[in-house]
């Protein structure tokens, strides 16, 4: 107990986001049951929302940010739906999908298009309901917000964003599990994990973390629900004990595997393959994760540098592979400009980490 208090006085405020994972529709359907619909022209006085911008990917020119948003160098962070789709937030907080991607063919897809709705956000975690992708997102001001989307609408431009009941309103970042259970992270460190089997997502069907944490990532090993977190010292921890009598675990367990490095992001996929990086851009990935080791055994070092990630799957040939993505962070001996989205080539069922970075035009 002594032990869990002093690791709980090193968390603090949280900074960014993961990206997420398939979520079960029954949840996923569930999420809107008491969203308040935004509107594509309800805008507020916060500091969320956008209007009067122009041009940018097709819809109303009212709600879309302007085409040179979107330049080659000014993404901050990427996400992915689990299932080879990715999103993207440049550094104003305007959010793009990309467009004309096939998993197995052109999984880097052909072009960036600008998601319609004003909303600005700071974290966004992408997964699929039903018949196609859907997103919650976390506005600069701290709400969450998310968008009901179609395989025939893929950017949900029809419905747009929808305010959705959240267990705070100073909220920072969300994350996807399997499962369809969302984690989000406030910016006083507080972590929340959504109860499973709800009605509807409210602020007391929530369950609260008390240790809080910079970054929270949630994946699945089978049916083993793994969550990872980094706190206010850079240290990576684990989640113990989560179970169905605990479904929000117990402890945390400190696994920095020997390492010394200040690390600021951790994602997990759907089977729990976990990648992370630290303040200096240095990339690691979890060797050894298995339904044994469901953690993994060692952190192993790859090639580049970039100042965030995001990790889905794709399949080839019916085998299903990691697929891994970043924003390039300009440090040490990287030859990418800051804030261009990377994707990591050569992924193979034998190569988990892949060969060398491209970038995504």
């Amino acid at each position: 107990m002594k032990r869990l208090m002093e690791i709980s006085k090193l968390f603090i405020v949280p900074l960014i986001f993961i990206g997420g994972m398939s979520i079960s529709s029954d949840l996923m359907s569930s999420l809107w049951d008491k969203a308040k619909d935004t509107g594509k022209d309800a805008y507020d006085s916060t500091k969320d929302t956008v209007k009067d911008q122009s041009g940018g990917g097709g819809g109303s020119s009212s709600d879309k940010p302007p085409v040179d948003t979107v330049g080659s160098s000014n993404f901050s962070k990427v996400t992915t739906d689990g299932n080879g789709l990715f999103w993207a937030i440049n550094s104003q907080g305007f959010v793009y999908r990309r467009s004309d991607v096939d998993p197995s063919s052109t999984p880097q897809g052909s072009a960036w298009r600008a998601v319609g709705g004003g909303m600005l956000l700071q974290s966004i975690a992408a997964g699929f309901s039903g018949g196609g992708p859907a997103l919650i997102g976390i506005t600069t001001a701290g709400r969450m917000v998310g968008r009901k989307t179609s395989s025939s609408d893929p950017a949900g431009d029809t419905g747009g964003w929808r305010e959705m009941s959240a267990p705070a309103n100073n909220l920072v970042q969300v994350a996807f599990a399997k499962s369809g259970i969302v984690w989000c992270v406030a910016s006083d460190g507080k972590v929340y994990r959504s109860k499973s089997g709800v009605t509807t997502v409210n602020s007391n069907e929530w369950l609260t973390v008390n240790e809080p944490v910079r970054c929270v990532a949630v994946g699945n090993v089978g049916d083993v629900e793994v969550v990872w977190a980094i706190n206010s010292e850079g240290n990576i921890f684990r989640r113990d004990r989560i179970d169905a009598n605990n479904p929000a675990g117990r402890s945390w367990t400190m696994d920095n595997g020997g390492l010394t490095n200040i690390f600021t992001q951790i994602v997990v996929n759907a089977v729990g393959s976990v990648w992370v990086i630290t303040d200096h851009g240095h990339i690691y990935r979890r060797d050894g994760v298995s339904a044994a080791s469901p953690y993994g055994t060692a952190w192993v070092r790859e090639g580049g540098y970039v100042k965030n990630i995001a990790i889905g799957r794709r399949a080839i040939s019916g085998t299903y592979v990691d697929e891994v993505w970043g924003v390039a962070k300009r440090t040490g001996n990287s030859v990418f400009t800051e804030g261009v989205v990377l994707r990591k080539t050569g992924i193979t069922a034998t190569l988990p980490a892949g060969a060398a970075w491209e970038e995504i035009k």
